[in-house]
């Protein structure tokens, strides 16, 4: 595939002016109650997304900020540029690092509006980037994200890779359900957004992103996806989620397709990841989102065969980097008189 522009974010839309559609929430809420089964949220999630006992008066876009972005909620800085540049730099074949900064701690005025957050972004982008396949505009690539919050790297993809997607987003959680069409809507006025929850049917001829629970999507899709993505969203599961996602995007992938996740391993979840033996490492590296905790962006490709001794050997050298990363971070850190984080 070929980037088409080098923004990230094209409309800035504030999350805070979202609108909460009370009745959809209702709506979607007692469904999760009736219907989820397996798939309730991990109670972090029903807390601060709804499926509890609160009312929908208590959910607004401002109260999801810190769920959905954590420290990533922070501005960019010249301080918090710094930490990220040189890695983003040296993986940037997409153009993204020149277009916002001038250097290390140097932002040019495209950047204002950034947060830490975008600094994921970019760095998700460009680790993807490599193993897309070519696609033609005919046959746009086909990407399934799970827990993609309000739509934040749905938005980057589609302005990094305007007319060659089609866009799956499944969640549990009826805000971010909900939250998710309001921002992609006003991000991306151009695209046809679909919803289960506003009576569309799934149908990728006809919608450019469609919005999905998972217990509404289960048996869709099967080997028809390109890409699948999970970032920061297993971290905050229980077992039985993780084990389930990772097996339900094998059955969603074409063969040779590719699954980006990249999650802490001392978050919420604590437990083990199951990958399916036929997925190959492509890649497992430590990243800027923190380079002293387990924090791993992974790239796996769905082949034929199992690959448990070469995925021994990239675990072993993701091990290794992850320590002379904590150490070299933590000695610039002394040095330059910084936190931490």
């Amino acid at each position: 595939m070929q980037a088409t522009d080098s923004r990230i974010r094209k409309h800035i839309v504030e999350l805070e002016s979202l609108d909460l559609d009370e009745a959809l929430f209702n709506r979607i809420h007692d469904d999760l109650v009736q219907n989820s089964g397996r798939h309730m949220p991990a109670p972090v999630w029903l807390k601060a997304g709804g499926g509890g006992d609160e009312a929908a008066s208590e959910f607004d876009a401002k109260s999801l900020i810190t769920p959905w972005l954590g420290f990533g909620k922070t501005p960019v800085s010249p301080e918090s540029l710094s930490w990220y540049y040189p890695f983003l730099k040296d993986i940037d074949t997409l153009g993204i690092v020149d277009t916002y900064f001038a250097g290390a701690e140097q932002l040019k005025p495209a950047a204002e509006d950034l947060l830490i957050a975008d600094l994921g972004t970019i760095i998700d982008l460009n680790l993807i980037a490599p193993y897309l396949p070519a696609g033609e505009p005919q046959q746009p690539l086909r990407v399934i994200e799970v827990g993609g919050g309000y739509g934040r790297l749905a938005e980057a993809m589609f302005n990094v890779y305007d007319g060659q997607l089609k866009y799956v987003m499944i969640d549990a959680v009826p805000a971010s359900l909900i939250f998710a069409y309001e921002y992609l809507t006003r991000a991306r006025p151009d695209l046809r957004i679909g919803s289960f929850y506003r009576g569309d049917a799934y149908d990728l001829e006809r919608f450019d992103i469609y919005i999905c629970p998972i217990w509404h999507f289960e048996t869709a899709g099967a080997g028809q996806f390109d890409l699948a993505i999970n970032v920061q969203s297993m971290q905050e599961m229980a077992q039985h989620h993780v084990d389930y996602y990772l097996e339900w995007f094998d059955s969603v992938l074409k063969p040779g397709a590719v699954a980006y996740l990249c999650n802490r391993r001392d978050h919420v979840f604590r437990g083990a990841w199951h990958y399916p033996r036929h997925w190959e490492c492509l890649l497992k590296i430590c990243t800027p989102r923190s380079w002293i905790r387990d924090f791993p962006a992974e790239v796996y490709r769905k082949g034929e065969r199992a690959y448990d001794g070469e995925n021994a050997l990239a675990e072993a050298r993701y091990r290794r980097e992850l320590g002379q990363a904590n150490a070299r971070q933590i000695a610039d850190a002394a040095q330059a008189g910084r936190k931490i984080y």
